[in-house]
């Protein structure tokens, strides 16, 4: 009887085994790695949230270091360095993000405010262009990209964007302020 137990126990610990193998090779499982990753992500998260920048960028790096394609990490250290002020390093981390995800608003959203504030109007013009050409329904952009139009002396091209805001949106007080300033600043 001895003998049948234990080789009932054996069955039992080569079954669990067995099943234990096979659920931790499920496709779509997460790898130990990968969880800890993320958990550095979430830190460097944490961090930035509450203004530990020099820990957010160190968190945020280690991430890319150990998956070069992290766009997300890409961009939160982006947005790190957009607030520390350093705007090359800025630049060249949403670059790197918008280049692992072309077709994220966001990220082109931030690429475009980078370069504004860099006073770098023409490839912020660019990257505005694109935005609104891709989502026409989104004030905002056309607010932008009229601005950045200013800022490069484009009067005339930003006057048409304020045109196409009248058209798409309706007149408000704020676009006949923003006309009304620049048709003064070109003298007419």
């Amino acid at each position: 009887m001895n003998r049948t137990n234990n080789k009932y126990y054996l069955f039992c610990l080569l079954t669990f085994i067995s099943f234990q193998t096979a659920l931790t090779a499920q496709p779509g499982s997460v790898s130990e790695a990968e969880v800890q990753l993320q958990g550095e992500f979430i830190e460097a998260s944490r961090d930035r949230i509450l203004g530990n920048f020099d820990d957010a960028i160190r968190g945020y790096q280690k991430v890319i270091k150990a998956d070069k394609d992290n766009h997300a990490a890409a961009y939160e250290l982006a947005r790190v360095y957009d607030v520390t002020d350093q705007s090359e390093e800025s630049l060249k981390y949403i670059k790197m993000a918008v280049s692992l995800d072309e077709e994220n608003m966001w990220y082109r959203m931030l690429l475009a405010d980078i370069y504004q504030k860099m006073q770098r109007m023409k490839e912020a013009i660019k990257v505005f262009e694109q935005l609104v050409k891709e989502n026409p329904n989104e004030e905002y952009h056309y607010y932008k990209l009229a601005f950045c139009m200013v800022k490069a002396k484009e009067n005339n091209d930003a006057l048409k964007i304020y045109d196409q805001i009248e058209k798409k949106f309706g007149i408000n007080e704020e676009l006949i302020r923003r006309k009304h300033t620049l048709h003064m600043g070109m003298g007419n």
